[in-house]
């Protein structure tokens, strides 16, 4: 019996996790293996507002290098449960190109990771892919 308890409870820990909201959850990552010649962040915190129901939700990248980013709410970007816990961070406008803003970012959360794609504007050719270890924090 006491087995089927610890069972039970794993299988209930199990879900709260892998079907949580995201809501108002900040997300602080650490860069891995940067590239000396490419400008490119140490950490980064985003900030996620994501809704199971309706599998939307907006993004921002709310702290870089640990200084608040200026304006950040005015730069939001989508975000989408692509499968299981792996979502899906990409911009939100068609014109994003022109604010340089071209990028996938994909955060797997059974690995705490993301890992981030950055694409030359106009020719969506992958220029840099950088990795990150992450982990929830409080704001």
């Amino acid at each position: 019996m006491k087995k089927l308890s610890l069972y039970i409870f794993l299988f209930l820990s199990l879900c709260n996790v892998s079907f949580a909201n995201l809501e108002n959850k900040f997300l602080y990552c650490d860069v891995q293996k940067p590239d000396p010649d490419y400008f490119q962040p140490k950490n980064l915190v985003f900030k996620i507002d994501y809704k199971k129901q309706t599998n939307l939700g907006t993004g921002y990248f709310y702290r870089l290098n640990g200084a608040e980013m200026p304006g950040w709410e005015e730069a939001p970007f989508g975000v989408q449960l692509v499968v299981d816990n792996i979502y899906h961070l990409y911009p939100k406008y068609k014109d994003a190109e022109a604010f340089g803003r071209v990028f996938d970012i994909f955060i797997n959360l059974d690995e705490m990771k993301t890992y981030i794609n950055l694409y030359e504007p106009g020719e969506n050719i992958n220029i840099k892919r950088f990795e990150s270890i992450c982990k929830f924090v409080e704001y």
